[in-house]
């Protein structure tokens, strides 16, 4: 898959929060100035520190934020990377991986995924705040540069308790 993203042509679609589209930006100018190989990519691809203060903390190991959550959201890709998560807590899940058990593309899934986070911006009231997910993001964790999703034991608990299965 790394070699594929690095062929001359391939295009990636990759959701961009809008404050870190310059970042973004810039990365990728600097990479292509008068360069023929393309350099090594950062340990993550944006700056570390959200900007927008704070951190609000959700308790996805209470099984009523899952419920609430789950009550709302759709679409396959993105229920399918809860499911899997869930079903193999505290280990990375590649949105490799997520494609192949849902059938869905990665340009639908990083829909749904910026959707659930919508979602939770609504329920929780969290308009311009930075909080967490029911599962982590980790950009690279597996050696590929793509995104990889990791949940606690204690949330996949919630969400086995939320879901029957």
């Amino acid at each position: 898959m790394k070699q594929d993203l690095q062929a001359e042509g391939d295009v990636v679609y990759f959701p961009v929060p809008k404050r870190y589209l310059q970042v973004v930006i810039d990365a990728l100018a600097k990479a292509m100035a008068g360069s023929e190989t393309p350099p090594a990519p950062p340990e993550t691809p944006w700056p570390a520190e959200e900007a927008d203060g704070p951190r609000f903390e959700i308790d996805w190991s209470d099984v009523r934020n899952m419920r609430r959550l789950l009550n709302e959201l759709r679409g396959e890709g993105v229920n399918k990377a809860l499911e899997l998560a869930a079903t193999r807590p505290g280990e990375i899940i590649s949105t490799q991986e997520i494609v192949k058990a849902s059938g869905q593309e990665r340009r639908a899934i990083a829909g749904q995924l910026g959707a659930m986070t919508k979602l939770i911006k609504r329920q929780f009231n969290l308009n311009h705040k930075n909080f967490n997910g029911p599962f982590k993001f980790e950009w690279a964790a597996g050696g590929e540069q793509q995104a990889y999703y990791r949940m606690q034991p204690e949330v996949a608990q919630a969400w086995h308790e939320a879901t029957g299965r």
